[in-house]
């Protein structure tokens, strides 16, 4: 399957619900309780990476406005 990134929770859902499988996770440490948690019951032992707002953002070199 190709390799895509993904942002917002409701896309990251739809390609779980397609049968896509995540490599790894990136989020925003406050999203852990908040949109992620549903995303992350359904990931399983998948890597999970997380920091504060600033370091995703630095990342690409753009603000991740959904913070997964």
């Amino acid at each position: 399957r190709p390799l895509f990134i993904a942002e917002r929770p409701k896309v990251i859902g739809h390609a779980l619900d397609a049968g896509y499988e995540p490599v790894s996770l990136l989020m925003e440490r406050r999203q852990l309780e908040g949109p992620a948690r549903d995303i992350l019951a359904r990931c399983g032992d998948v890597p999970l990476y997380t920091a504060g707002r600033d370091t995703p953002a630095a990342l690409p070199g753009y603000q991740l406005t959904h913070g997964i």
